[in-house]
């Protein structure tokens, strides 16, 4: 009896410790890793989506921000020139209009005229490109203003487009100033 006893002991701490062993399996069923791989592909699909929103106003800020750029550096030379010119060709009379500005600076001859819609300044040294190649110039006015005996002066006015143009978007900038020679 006691050797039965003993037996029975023995099978029941056996099988203890065969769901022991069970109860501590480590690692995931088919169910959890599937319920796991649904929940990360839903994850990661919402987080693809606001990737791809945020690089799309990057670049659109991008567009923009060329394009002001390139508005104040065409205005920016101009001024430079003008303040530096002894005179303005082209134009030559009052209330004049042209798509194309001449000043003599320094006994040198600078010309402005779009070509192939980009603004170009050519001189002694050469011909330059005004605007960047990310930059169209739509239109390029100016009218000789001033009065008989007084400072020259023009009006001009410039209109900038982006060349790369996505999802249909086209923008536009436009530029009205007057300079005066000094």
């Amino acid at each position: 009896m006691m050797h039965n006893k003993n037996l029975t002991k023995n099978i029941f701490q056996k099988g203890f410790n065969i769901r022991k062993s069970f109860s501590l399996q480590k690692g995931f069923t088919l169910v959890e890793l599937l319920i796991y791989m649904g929940l990360s592909m839903i994850l990661l699909a919402i987080i693809s989506g606001i990737f791809i929103s945020v690089l799309s106003v990057r670049n659109e800020s991008i567009k923009s921000s060329s394009l002001e750029r390139e508005g104040r550096y065409i205005l920016a030379r101009l001024s430079h020139d003008v303040y530096s010119a002894q005179d303005i060709i082209e134009p030559a009379t009052l209330g004049e209009s042209s798509t194309t500005l001449q000043l003599l600076v320094n006994s040198d001859l600078f010309t402005y005229s779009i070509n192939d819609d980009k603004l170009y300044l050519t001189n002694t040294s050469g011909t330059h490109l005004l605007s960047g190649e990310s930059v169209n110039v739509m239109s390029f006015n100016v009218t000789r203003l001033g009065n008989e005996g007084g400072k020259n002066a023009v009006e001009i006015e410039l209109t900038t487009q982006s060349q790369n143009v996505s999802e249909g978007k086209i923008e536009n900038r436009n530029y009205q100033f007057i300079l005066a020679l000094r």
